[in-house]
């Protein structure tokens, strides 16, 4: 009979079963970094994406109004546009932020982001005065567990000018205005 001897290659049941035992601990560790990871990007990715379509309704917002040459606030979306006023509000399942206009006679409704996020992003639209030349605005937005808001103070250039004030519906919540742009 041959004797074993300790200095034979090869490798027993016990040395197979602690690598095995330590190569699953690796990859399970690396598994849960590499979810970590994905699940980190994705919201990163979200929360980029909500903000980035609250602000650019903030510039749009903004550009249409600064030199609007007479404003009126409303509690609500009007269902019936009045003739030489546009509106923004958000729409009935607050999925959107809708501009109003008249074309050639008739209402247009489209919304006022043409880019359309890929998942729905729901928008709180408020408006305050200030005095009479001067509006706050906050647009908020929550997709899932996210939310961003952003409140911008703006100057209404022509109204100042010409001392025209910023007129009211007399609501408790201002979520729509009416305006008349600027010729």
């Amino acid at each position: 009979m041959k004797r074993k001897r300790l200095d034979e290659r090869g490798v027993t049941l016990i040395e197979l079963l602690a690598s095995m035992s330590l190569l699953m601990i690796f990859l399970a560790l690396a598994f849960m970094a590499y979810s970590f990871g994905i699940q980190s990007f994705q919201r990163a990715d979200e929360q980029s994406e909500l903000q980035d379509q609250v602000r650019l309704a903030s510039t749009l917002v903004t550009d249409k109004l600064r030199y609007a040459g007479e404003i009126n606030l409303l509690g609500a979306c009007p269902t019936t546009p009045v003739a030489g006023y546009e509106y923004i509000c958000t729409s009935s399942t607050k999925n959107t932020i809708q501009h109003t206009y008249e074309q050639g006679g008739t209402f247009q409704t489209v919304p006022l982001l043409t880019s359309r996020p890929s998942r729905t992003i729901t928008y709180h639209l408020t408006f305050k005065k200030n005095d009479s030349t001067r509006l706050t605005y906050i647009i908020a937005s929550d997709l899932d567990n996210q939310s961003f808001e952003v409140a911008s103070d703006l100057t209404l250039l022509n109204m100042q000018l010409r001392s025209n004030p910023i007129k009211d519906d007399s609501s408790t919540t201002f979520t729509a205005i009416a305006y008349k742009a600027a010729p």
